[in-house]
């Protein structure tokens, strides 16, 4: 469902935000918050909004694969600065995101190879930070060897961290 959508469109999403255009001020804030140079987990997400606008031609954008592409390496470049500066769902965002294209790949190959050190780094940050997915995420690219030497060791470590984060962000009884 679309918030805002038609009764009659509740199971055409696409189709409605292909006919309807974002609010001027909306459009302003989200085009400011991506292109702008304050990295941050939102900015990073209001790059990944204009990239699937802009890929779809959704809400008055037009389709732009270009511009799609572009906003896909702003939304990495906003959620690596902001990583740095120990925004933990960026780091979460980076290395999940990195993660899909590790796991894609067979583990041993030269593929792998190239994607590991762009994806163990921020899983790590993230993981340490007690994002669980991250620590899951992290946990699998070492039992599985995925770029990296399978090392049970590290992966065993990393379910501790992934079970330790899931205790931080159990809901109170």
């Amino acid at each position: 469902m679309v918030f805002g959508a038609p009764p009659e469109f509740e199971s055409k999403p696409d189709l409605w935000m292909r006919m309807t255009e974002l609010p001027p001020e909306t459009r302003t804030k989200i085009e400011s918050a991506c292109l702008g140079e304050a990295p941050s987990f939102d900015a990073g997400m209001s790059c990944e909004a204009l990239m699937t606008f802009y890929g779809k031609g959704l809400l008055g954008y037009p389709i732009d694969e270009a511009r799609s592409a572009q906003m896909f390496d702003r939304m990495k470049m906003h959620w690596a600065k902001a990583c740095r500066a120990d925004d933990i769902p960026a780091c979460s965002s980076l290395g999940l995101l990195n993660g899909i294209k590790l796991r894609s790949l067979a583990p041993g190959s030269d593929l792998a190879k190239e994607w590991a050190p762009a994806t163990v780094p921020w899983l790590r940050r993230a993981c340490v930070g007690h994002d669980a997915l991250s620590c899951d995420a992290l946990a699998d690219v070492y039992e599985k060897g995925r770029g990296v030497a399978p090392d049970p060791a590290k992966a065993s470590e990393a379910r501790a961290l992934e079970a330790e984060a899931k205790k931080h962000s159990a809901p109170a009884p």
